[in-house]
Parts: C-alpha cells; sequence; structure tokens
C-alpha cells in the first residue's frame, strides 16, 4: 500500500514554534535583571578557580556597563526571529510526500504491525526494532534513506516492528511487556517460518528492547545488534531531566495519572535537553537551496520527527523515571519477563554501532554497553543519531559495515 505519512505533516510545530521564541525573549528580559543583580550574585568557589572566577567577574561587568550591549542584543534577537518564522514558513509551504510503498504486514498483534521487506531473500533474517517513542519509519525514508530496503537488495530477509499507537490492548504495557508480549511472538513467527539466522537488530531505544529479547529468548536470535543504543544514563554528556525530591515524586504522580504521555509532552522534553535545536535547523532551511536533493533530505527527517506517537503509562514511567532517573538498566534493575538484564550474560555475537556525533544517546552513555557484551564488534561512525542512519555518510558508516559483520558471522555471501 502507498506510505500514509500526509504532506506538509505539521504535528509539534506549533509546540516547537512557541518553544523556539523563548530564548530570544528572555534574552532581551534577562539583560535588565543581570544588570541589576549582578552585585549581588557570586559565582561558585567549587566549580571555578577563584583568580579565573575573579577575570570572569570583572570580563563580565565590563559587558554589561556597555550602553550598546541592549541594542546589540535587541538586534541579534529580532534577526534569530526573522530567520526563524523565514524558515517555518518555507517548511511549511514545501509539500513532501515519502516515495516509497508500504511493505505489506506478515503479522499483527493488537497495534503494532510486523512488516516484511520481502525480495530475493537468500540471507539470514534481520528483525529490526525501532524505538517505541517515534515512527518506525526512520528505517524507511525514503527510496534512498531507507536501511530496511538496502539490506533487503543485499538480499537478508528483513522484517521491521511498526509500533504504531498504543491501543486498549497495550495501555498497561511497560517496556518489558512490549518484549515479551510483542517481539517474542514476532521473532517466534519469524523463526518459524524459516530455519535461517535471525539478528535481532535495535535502533535507539529498540537496542534495549533487543537486550531484553537477548536475555529472556537467546534461543530466538543467532545475533544481535545495537544502534546508537543508551545505557549508562547517569552518563555526565547524558541530556537526562534530573528530578529529585517533590519534582520527582509530582512526575511520577503525572505519569501514573495519565492514560498516555502525549507526543506533545514529548516533544517538549526534548526541546528542554536542547533548546536551540529546532529553531537553528529551520534558519539553516531558510538558506538552503530549495532544488537541491538535501532539501528534500531534510523535509523528510523532519516530517519523520514531528509525527511522534504517545507513550503508555508504563513505557513512560520505564523510560523518564526508572531509566533516567535511577539509572535501571547500568544498575542492574532492570527486569524482563522476571530477569534482570545484563549484558556480561548474552554469549550471542553482537554489533555495536555507537555515533561519535550523538547527541541524543552520547558515546560515554552507549559505549558501556559494547565493553560488556562479551563477544561484540563494535563501529564508531562519524555521524549524528539520525545521521548514522540516514545521513550522507551512512552507507560507509553504518549500513555497509552492519551488512559485512552479518555476512561474515552467517558464512553468507
Amino acid at each position: 500500500m502507498p506510505s500514509t505519512t500526509p504532506q506538509n505533516h505539521q504535528g509539534a510545530l506549533p509546540l516547537h514554534l512557541t518553544l523556539a521564541m523563548l530564548p530570544w525573549l528572555a534574552s532581551l528580559t534577562a539583560l535588565p535583571l543581570s544588570r541589576s543583580g549582578w552585585k549581588n550574585s557570586s559565582i561558585p568557589s567549587r566549580t571555578m578557580h577563584p583568580p579565573a572566577a575573579a577575570k570572569l567577574r570583572h570580563a563580565w561587568e565590563e559587558l554589561l556597563a556597555d550602553p550598546l550591549l541592549a541594542g546589540a542584543v535587541e538586534k541579534e534577537a529580532r534577526k534569530r526571529a526573522v530567520e526563524f518564522l523565514e524558515g517555518l514558513n518555507q517548511y511549511q509551504q514545501s509539500a513532501f510526500t515519502r516515495d516509497v510503498v508500504e511493505p505489506p504486514a506478515a503479522l499483527t498483534l493488537g497495534s503494532v504491525r510486523l512488516l516484511h521487506y520481502a525480495g530475493v531473500a537468500r540471507g539470514p533474517a534481520i528483525f529490526l526494532i525501532p524505538s517505541l517513542i517515534n515512527r518506525y519509519y526512520i528505517l524507511d525514508l525514503t527510496q534512498r534513506l531507507s536501511f530496511a530496503r538496502y539490506l533487503s537488495a543485499r538480499g537478508f530477509d528483513v522484517f521491521v516492528v511498526d509500533w504504531g499507537e498504543p491501543s486498549a490492548a497495550e495501555s498497561h504495557f511497560n517496556c518489558g511487556l512490549y518484549v515479551t508480549e510483542i517481539l517474542v511472538p514476532m521473532a517466534e513467527w519469524i523463526r518459524a517460518r524459516s530455519p535461517k539466522p535471525l539478528i535481532a537488530t535495535g535502533y535507539c531505544m529498540g537496542g534495549l528492547l533487543a537486550l531484553g529479547l537477548a536475555q529472556i529468548r537467546p534461543d530466538l536470535s543467532d545475533a544481535s545488534a545495537f544502534l546508537a543504543t543508551p545505557w549508562n544514563f547517569f552518563a555526565p554528556e547524558f541530556p537526562r531531566f534530573a528530578l529529585k525530591g517533590d519534582d520527582l515524586v509530582a512526575v511520577e504522580d503525572y505519569i501514573g495519572g495519565c492514560d498516555t504521555l502525549s507526543s506533545e509532552t514529548i516533544h517538549t522534553l526534548f526541546h528542554c535537553a536542547n533548546p536551540y535545536a529546532f529553531h537553528t535547523k529551520l534558519r539553516q532551511f531558510a538558506r538552503m537551496d530549495k532544488k537541491h536533493p538535501s532539501t528534500q533530505e531534510f523535509l523528510a527527517i523532519e516530517h519523520w520527527v514531528n509525527d511522534g506517537v504517545p507513550m503508555t503509562r508504563g513505557v513512560a514511567h520505564d523510560c523518564l523515571i526508572a531509566w533516567l532517573q535511577r539509572n535501571t538498566p547500568a544498575l542492574r534493575n532492570w527486569r524482563v519477563g522476571g530477569q534482570v538484564v545484563a549484558p556480561e550474560k548474552i554469549r550471542m555475537p553482537c554489533f555495536v554501532a555507537v555515533p561519535q556525533g550523538d547527541r541524543i544517546v552520547p558515546s560515554t552513555c552507549a559505549l558501556p554497553l559494547a565493553k560488556l557484551l562479551k563477544h561484540s564488534t563494535l563501529i564508531e561512525p562519524k555521524s549524528g543519531h539520525v545521521g548514522m542512519m540516514v545521513g550522507s555518510f551512512r552507507k560507509a558508516g553504518l549500513w555497509e559495515p552492519f551488512a559485512e559483520w552479518v555476512e561474515s558471522i552467517c558464512n553468507y555471501q
């Protein structure tokens, strides 16, 4: 069937528009407060050597005393606002439709579909598991930017999990139940269909689900792959939202009172982690050559980013409380099917991709997983979290090394 991705998908744009304007407004309102409040403020000596702190204080006082500062701040804020609005207008006027035909669903469990990229499948089965909080089609973005279709063309039997939106049947699911109730039966179905090797391959959060699958049912996979998969959520560079005391209780209560956590709320959290990301991209888009192929690729990625899905209450608690606030995977407190998920107990061959420029899952968060796996092959593509999958370095950085690794462990050419 044709792709159902709509043209000019707006998604979370109204939310992004509001949040993107806040830094500029804050710049204008904070300047007078900085001038009046600086004399009563101090630089924490624990974070800076006293001579350096004194030097910084003197430089900052000189800057605030400059009568031209307010005008310069206002001019720059207006310039960026105009560029952002121009880029936003161009983005909204740019029609985009994915140029792919969606593959058929080989199996449906509740709202979750197992899509089958049937080609001349001579090789092993690749079971692709995307994140629960994004649409699956980052793995099949366009004809040219499709990890799934590349692997199918290479002769592998490719299956992709399309999580869809949580239905009533999944309303009580947490991450562990998505493994036991969805991934296990899907892997069993693939196994029963063919005696060929099966490689469970998780992207981002999907990598943790693939790890849970390998832990509780090692008989269902001959190997596993973990692409930009988080593990140590307390890594210094990880953009976590640290909560303590009453704030943590309040967020837990909020999640507990929701049937689902909306995609708008999730977008807000990502904005808090990187407040300047969205308007920086739109300002860049305003300057792009609209006839260049890179423009369509930009639109494809942004449509995917804005096409979010809600989380069930259980998944939201796992991701935002158990993982981010308590680091349960790395501390061996995350259980799936009654078992503690422990990478060091995984004996099958594993492939780990850790992008060097990943800001969503920094290398310090992902690399510990590679070190724990006994039989792992590590690659570190020179790309970002999404760029590793669909960026200009995708083939040389990830697609080809992964396919060659599968061929080597399965003795398939």
